[in-house]
């Protein structure tokens, strides 16, 4: 059964129920992005140093940020028609600059995770005013993180025009702390069903119940437009994956990265490419707390990406703020001593990767990356994940 341009937000014309995630650093620019759009999907740009990323682009030595996430916004929605941005909560330097720069340069949506992005609608508002046609939306993995999100935002006078629904087979951050990973055994996250997390009931660590998925969209939705729409991710690989998740109940759209990683437009090295086509599915792990991201959230990579298999003097460093060859960057590049390329400063400390002397990449990825066996054009996906 072939997809239909099905997905709709406001200010958007119906596209494939297919949205590329922002992946960074420098994997989802706008290469990528602008590929997938011409394809009739969402495609996403990553805002994590596109400072440095955009100049590159562009010939430039270095650029503003709000300068170049607004050209990168703003050539990707010329070539596309729409664009989209993703911008981790966690990179809190940036954040605010990554919005403005994204509502100047025309965006269309704005998706935001790796922690609660609380303040986004005002943060919006402010640069946009309040009559804007930006869809925002959140990325959750439980319902109390849904819940208070929505109390947060309905403060502001605003609801969440969708909702990604990020399960525990997804790559890079996951939206699951490691005491839910150690308590519910080592397997839990690769066995774990993403369509469950739609209808369980939420219970915090004070033993708090909270709604479903299900209960919390229809709890914030509205009596014109119906429960909030809910957007699926992590472990979705396949055509038959996206048909089912849309026979689930509230989902209205999938997201999926690894597999776009893995493409010809792609912003990953070659090496990084390379490590998808010939990853073992027992060589694609979590990572413990002894190194890590400062959103303080368990990852998943490739257990022998380079920079997981080089010595540090200090254990607990950053994954990608130690240099840009965390991701998908081509070129070596040496981090500044006093500041961290991808602006992931910690608070009251300085950059992890402070003192690193070559780029070493980490290849984060989602559980089913095993599965691909070459690099293909994003035509040649899109063509096979709609049918």
């Amino acid at each position: 059964m072939k997809l239909k341009k099905s997905f709709k937000l406001k200010g958007i014309e119906p596209c494939y129920p297919i949205i590329q995630g922002g992946m960074g650093a420098g994997i989802s620019l706008f290469e990528l992005a602008s590929e997938v759009g011409k394809h009739g999907c969402i495609g996403t740009v990553s805002s994590a140093a596109l400072d440095q990323f955009t100049a590159r682009r562009l010939g430039k030595p270095r650029m503003d940020l709000v300068e170049a996430t607004e050209i990168e916004i703003r050539d990707t929605k010329k070539e596309a028609g729409i664009a989209a941005i993703n911008i981790m909560r966690a990179l809190f330097s940036s954040y605010d600059k990554s919005v403005e720069g994204a509502v100047k340069g025309g965006v269309d949506i704005i998706i935001s995770g790796a922690g609660l992005p609380n303040t986004l609608p005002s943060l919006v508002e402010k640069y946009a005013g309040i009559d804007h046609k930006i869809n925002l939306i959140p990325i959750i993995s439980t319902a109390q993180a849904f819940e208070l999100i929505c109390q947060k935002w309905e403060k502001q006078n605003y609801t969440p025009d969708a909702v990604v629904l990020e399960g525990p087979k997804a790559g890079g951050h996951l939206g699951f702390n490691y005491k839910k990973v150690k308590k519910s055994g080592d397997k839990f996250l690769e066995n774990y069903d993403l369509f469950k997390l739609l209808t369980e009931i939420g219970i915090d660590d004070k033993k708090n119940k909270y709604g479903s998925i299900l209960d919390v969209a229809e709890k914030y939705g509205s009596k014109e437009y119906g429960p909030i729409p809910i957007i699926v991710a992590g472990g979705i690989y396949t055509h038959d994956d996206i048909v089912y998740a849309l026979s689930q109940p509230g989902v209205v759209a999938v997201q999926i990265g690894t597999r776009f990683a893995a493409t010809y437009e792609s912003g990953a090295s070659d090496e990084f490419k390379q490590a998808l086509v010939d990853v073992k599915q027992d060589e694609i792990v979590i990572a413990n707390k002894n190194w890590g991201s400062p959103c303080g959230l368990p990852f998943r990579y490739i257990k022998n990406s380079p920079l997981a298999q080089q010595e540090h003097k200090n254990n607990s460093f950053c994954i990608c703020s130690t240099l840009l060859g965390g991701a998908g960057i081509k070129k070596e590049y040496i981090v500044d001593d006093d500041v961290c390329p991808e602006r992931y400063a910690l608070r009251g400390g300085p950059c992890p990767g402070k003192g690193c002397a070559s780029s070493k990449g980490l290849f984060t990825c989602g559980t089913e990356a095993y599965r691909i066996y070459k690099i293909v054009s994003v035509e040649e996906l899109v063509n096979e994940l709609i049918g």
